[in-house]
């Protein structure tokens, strides 16, 4: 059984190394003047941003 998962993983592997995120997204369940949102995921979306060129 574990080899058969192991060639299964080794299958798939390499095609999964090709595969490319088309939308990245964020969602929360606070509304937007919560400190939380405020002093961490704005900052986080800003810079995963700033990283992707805002694509």
């Amino acid at each position: 059984m574990r080899l058969t998962s192991s060639i299964a993983a080794a299958a798939i592997g390499p095609s999964a190394a090709w595969a490319i995120a088309e939308d990245l997204s964020f969602a929360n369940f606070m509304p937007p003047g919560r400190l939380h949102v405020e002093d961490a995921f704005h900052p986080f979306a800003d810079k995963v941003a700033e990283k992707t060129g805002a694509k």
